[in-house]
């Protein structure tokens, strides 16, 4: 019965907060991956901090689902595995502007 609530608990999107936290993993995933989907410039210009907050709450919520021994959770790990991958790919791949202390002359016209 335990299982059972827990998961439906899962499937509704609801989790439990962590006690050494205010913010529990879910919400604070839940947040950058509604940033990705609505504002994708808001999305890359993240501090290092949002993004080791949402690694965190991300293994986080992996070391929670790998307890349980189901389909939704396996499914759910899954998804949260992959999301993680391609935010660090994305995070990883951005350019880093490099300012050029070199000014480029320009070449006399000919008239």
């Amino acid at each position: 019965m335990k299982k059972l609530l827990l998961s439906i608990t899962l499937m509704l999107g609801m989790s439990f907060a962590s006690k050494a936290a205010d913010v529990c993993p879910w919400d604070t995933f839940k947040e950058v991956v509604h940033t990705y989907k609505t504002a994708s410039g808001q999305f890359l210009n993240l501090t290092e901090t949002e993004k080791m907050e949402f690694l965190k709450a991300a293994d986080a919520m992996k070391v929670r689902l790998a307890k349980h021994e189901n389909e939704f959770s396996k499914a759910k790990l899954k998804k949260i595995n992959v999301a993680v991958n391609i935010f660090k790919f994305i995070w990883e791949s951005k350019p880093v502007p490099v300012m050029v202390d070199e000014e480029v002359p320009v070449p006399p016209t000919l008239s």
